[in-house]
């Protein structure tokens, strides 16, 4: 059996459909930039990459950090303190002992 070939209406309806999803695709990205452009201040998201911009978080980079518990030289966790003292004093806490105690 020989394949039928498309109508010239359906050829047609779908160059039409073609058609209207390229310029609609077109109208969405040409309406995205603009709102974006408008909502988006890029000054400060350039500044936040670089690390200067207001509400930088944490320790500036290179700056090493040790324990603070006396003796102690290894890598800070939190609270300026290592991974070891940090949980130490945080089982501390959690058993009514001295919050934090170094």
């Amino acid at each position: 059996m020989a394949k039928s070939r498309p109508t010239v209406d359906a050829v047609w309806i779908e160059a039409l459909g073609h058609s209207i999803g390229v310029q609609l695709g077109k109208a969405i990205a040409k309406h995205l930039q603009s709102t974006l452009a408008e909502s988006v201040d890029l000054s400060f998201v350039a500044r936040r990459l670089e690390g200067n911009g207001p509400g930088k978080r944490g320790r500036p980079r290179g700056a090493d950090a040790g324990c603070t518990s006396p003796g102690c030289q290894n890598p800070v966790l939190a609270k300026d303190l290592c991974r070891s003292h940090y949980y130490k004093a945080r089982y501390r806490s959690q058993k009514g002992e001295e919050a934090w105690k170094k």
